[in-house]
């Protein structure tokens, strides 16, 4: 476009709008993840998303820690937890050991099947197994999977993950979901089945601010601090 002049300005000066108003609208910007939609419109500004800025991939990976794996964990852990998902043709997980200060990434693997979207399959027994493991920290001190999440998300494999999960103590299925207003988690009752609804946005929200702060020169150790396992898959990071 040519000849054609633009001006922005930020709704600070105007005379018809109140310092309250403008506070108001930044808080429903900040709680929806709308953060751009006020810089551009009510403070005529640029939006610059420091947050999800891509990191290199050299810095993440030099946050894996040489003293931390599944045979070595940190004896301020409380307990563990399981992130897992499903695929055709595996079954994919996390470990986590939760602390008060501190959340440590302490394994990830797959358990490969022919067909994960059936009960039948091998890897769901094998998951289970996993899950009854006598883990232990540096110190001795016992630890059991408190609990574990599996994405039910995928259509094909939803009744799968209902039927395993409904057999376990430990398992419960979660389904993610992109509300502005939820809390990061919210029991729910899908066709007889309890379920977990996991706001996607905020979960992604939270993972990148403790990945900002892990490789952050600032002084943060108020904050709750992220680790990674040296044994996570070479392209855990890409």
């Amino acid at each position: 476009v040519e000849d054609i002049m633009g001006y922005h300005i930020s709704r600070l000066y105007s005379p018809i709008n109140s310092i309250k108003s403008i506070v108001q609208d930044f808080a429903e910007a900040h709680y929806t993840f709308d953060l751009a939609s006020f810089y551009n419109n009510v403070l005529g500004l640029p939006w610059v998303d420091k947050e999800n800025t891509d990191h290199d991939l050299v810095l993440l990976e030099n946050l894996r820690d040489s003293s931390l794996d599944i045979e070595n964990i940190p004896d301020d852990v409380l307990g563990l937890v399981l992130g897992v998902d499903q695929q055709l043709d595996r079954i994919e997980f996390s470990l986590l050991g939760i602390s008060e200060k501190n959340l440590y990434v302490i394994d990830h693997r797959s358990i490969y099947s022919v067909d994960c979207t059936k009960i039948e399959a091998p890897a769901w027994n094998q998951l289970t197994a996993f899950s009854q493991i006598n883990f232990k920290t540096v110190s001795g001190k016992p630890l059991k999977v408190l609990a574990g999440f599996v994405d039910s998300s995928n259509g094909n494999a939803t009744n799968t993950v209902y039927r395993y999960c409904s057999s376990s103590k430990v398992f419960k299925p979660i389904k993610g979901g992109g509300s502005a207003t939820n809390p990061l988690f919210k029991e729910s009752r899908t066709a007889g089945h309890n379920l977990i609804n996991l706001n996607v946005n905020l979960g992604k929200s939270n993972i990148r601010q403790l990945v900002n702060r892990a490789v952050s020169d600032d002084e943060n150790s108020k904050e709750v601090q992220i680790h990674f396992s040296h044994t996570l898959p070479d392209d855990y990071f890409m």
